[in-house]
């Protein structure tokens, strides 16, 4: 009995002793709690001791010391308490009616407050404007109910106006016989912007995931499950989130498509699975039905690894690749065919003669075919006429196209038509009724026709280049044999053609020839130069031809169109004709250097030129090409007062003689 008493005793007094320091001082700490609210105890708890003190005094052999030294032990107990406050590591103050009325040195340091500033400070002066109402109407209720719920997240205004992020505990407490709030304060402001930088990163990608064009999925390959899906989905597909996660993938392609990104799949998840801290990449373009039936190409990229479960999985970003597949098939078809017929080029032509080289193709033929008179085509009408012969052409050539068949255009004017199971008498059946139906084509006065040749493979033995270079052999041997032919046929016709469309350019032509031979019996020439003046005067104007036969109107007096420059042209391109062409060209020269092209004078002018200049002059006056027609007698006149200017004096006599003779 005698210990209890005495433990009591020295309870209650060094309870006491904290009560009388702490009145004086008005702070309690903070290791009692809520030690305001023990008073009622206390006061019973000191009623009993002066009872027990009182019934042991004369028992009780503790002597004035110990009292004292248990009072000392009281006063060093509760140095230790508020430097424990103190030194605490956590912001700690005292509210009580939205004021400050008690901090520790950590408060000071958070606030950037000294104590004597804090303690005249009002809960407003400390805290973000925003958030005071959220602040005061969480005191309030804490002082109203003593919820649980004691945190609070608020922003505090230090003194140097530097915003900091704050968290608070919360407990009501008793101070001066008031309600209080003890509040413990952490500053998580590192923490905050740590979770708000990483939010925006979130949002971030959240949005971009969700509203980019591309599809991303995320795959867990272990519980064959999709963990993610993003919204693109129903752009492509046609299908929400929900119906795709419902339905079979393998709905949106077809077989060989799926087997072969199951391959992919499996094989990199193998990897991962035998492969500690491992990753894949791959990639697979495939194309997906849309729900309305339509496919589109698209691309996915695969990222294979471990989460932390050790679980194999995918992610995968599947983006539309339609128009770049379409650009490229473009590209593709550019590369290997000819964009003026369609036919495929020499490129894709030994590609395909390889792949046709087998013995389920004999026998195997090859024809090789050279459009005739391109090049003269070109020349006369322009390269757009040169198209349209090869387009003509080969129009021809598809008509009679089978399923197998294929045409190739290998050179400017050569094709080749490869064809299969087709021997030596179907290959000459086809010749023949291809050059027949080319009979009935032409561009302007230009006959559509080929030059052909052929051979067949009929064995394994034979070499297919060593057929080809047959085929092309064969080809050369019937342009050569016909070549000339073909040029004369070409030149008769183009006259033909030049003089039905300008009849009045024939009787010229016709005419001058006629005057050009008399003046040169006159002057005595052989009968070579003879022949080269009297078709120098007919083809002279064949560069009149082109315009006329496009419907262009003449102008006989524009120089600028040149036509002795065309009609050289033009009679260079056949071998019975180049002879002519020079004297043509330069027979619009003057006897006093003034003419054209070439501004030649005197005798460097050559005869035949000098006598057809003359000649198409006296021809035109008298014919009306000037615009009226000239009598003989005024046409003579207007030659001879250009004796020595235009024309050679002795030509000009000569004519003189030949009027004379005809009169």
């Amino acid at each position: 009995m005698k210990n209890i008493t005495y433990l009591l005793g020295i309870n209650l007094i060094v309870l006491f002793s904290i009560m009388k320091v702490n009145a004086s001082n008005n702070s309690f700490p903070l290791v009692f709690g809520n030690f305001a609210s023990l008073w009622p105890y206390l006061l019973v708890e000191l009623i009993i001791f002066i009872f027990l003190f009182i019934f042991f005094q004369k028992r009780c052999k503790t002597s004035k010391t110990q009292i004292i030294d248990l009072t000392y032990e009281a006063k060093k107990s509760n140095e230790n308490y508020k430097l424990l406050f103190e030194n605490m590591i956590v912001a700690i103050a005292v509210i009580q009616d939205n004021k400050v009325v008690m901090v520790n040195q950590e408060m000071e340091n958070l606030s950037g407050y000294s104590k004597e500033n804090l303690l005249n400070l009002q809960i407003k002066d400390c805290v973000l404007s925003e958030d005071l109402e959220k602040v005061l109407s969480f005191h309030k209720k804490i002082l109203k109910t003593n919820d649980t719920d004691r945190t609070c997240n608020f922003r505090m205004n230090r003194q140097n106006k530097e915003i900091r992020y704050i968290q608070s505990e919360v407990v009501k407490i008793n101070w001066n016989k008031k309600p209080a709030l003890l509040s413990l304060l952490l500053d998580v402001t590192n923490q905050k912007k740590a979770e708000l930088k990483f939010s925006a990163t979130e949002e971030k990608f959240r949005l971009i995931t969700e509203n980019i064009s591309d599809i991303i999925w995320v795959i867990n390959l272990t519980q064959d499950k999709i963990s993610y899906l993003s919204p693109s989905m129903k752009n492509l597909t046609g299908y929400s989130i929900d119906e795709m996660q419902k339905n079979n993938f393998q709905k949106l392609v077809n077989s060989d498509y799926y087997n072969n990104l199951m391959e992919i799949i499996t094989k990199n998840k193998k990897i991962i699975e035998n492969v500690d801290n491992s990753s894949s990449h791959d990639r697979y373009e495939m194309e997906i039905k849309h729900r309305n039936g339509y496919a589109t190409w698209t691309e996915t990229e695969m990222k294979f690894y471990k989460n932390e479960q050790k679980e194999v999985i995918v992610i995968c970003s599947t983006r539309n690749i339609d128009s770049r597949k379409k650009d490229e098939e473009k590209i593709n078809y550019l590369l290997n065919h000819d964009s003026l017929t369609g036919f495929i080029n020499r490129r894709a032509f030994e590609n395909i003669l390889k792949e046709y080289d087998n013995p389920s193709n004999y026998p195997l033929t090859i024809i090789f075919s050279d459009i005739n008179g391109l090049k003269l085509t070109n020349d006369i009408f322009g390269h757009n006429a040169g198209d349209e012969l090869i387009k003509k052409s080969t129009k021809v050539l598809k008509s009679f196209a089978r399923e197998k068949d294929v045409f190739a255009r290998i050179g400017g004017d050569e094709f080749v038509i490869l064809m299969a199971n087709t021997d030596f008498e179907k290959a000459s059946l086809l010749i023949s009724k291809i050059k027949e139906a080319l009979s009935k084509e032409n561009i302007y006065a230009i006959k559509c026709s080929l030059s052909m040749g052929f051979d067949v493979k009929t064995s394994n033995l034979q070499n297919i280049q060593t057929i080809k270079e047959n085929a092309e052999s064969e080809m050369y041997k019937e342009k050569a044999a016909t070549g000339k032919n073909i040029d004369q046929q070409m030149l008769q016709s183009i006259l033909h053609a030049f003089y039905q469309v300008v009849p009045n350019e024939k009787l010229h032509s016709e005419y001058t020839a006629k005057i050009c031979e008399l003046i040169g019996n006159k002057l005595k020439l052989s009968g070579n130069e003879l022949y080269t003046l009297r078709e120098s005067g007919r083809l002279h104007n064949i560069g009149k031809l082109p315009e006329s036969l496009k419907g262009t109107k003449l102008d006989p007096l524009d120089k600028s169109k040149c036509y002795p420059a065309v009609s050289y042209r033009i009679l260079t391109l056949f071998d019975d004709t180049m002879d002519i062409a020079d004297f043509v060209y330069q027979h619009k020269e003057n006897w006093d250097g003034s003419g054209y092209p070439k501004g030649l004078k005197g005798n460097e002018i050559p005869l035949i030129s000098q006598i057809l200049g003359l000649a198409d002059h006296y021809v035109s006056l008298i014919s009306g090409l000037y615009g009226h027609i000239v009598s003989i007698e005024e046409a003579t006149n207007i030659i001879n007062s250009l004796s020595g200017i235009n024309y050679n004096p002795e030509i000009v006599e000569a004519f003189n003689e030949l009027i004379k003779d005809s009169e």
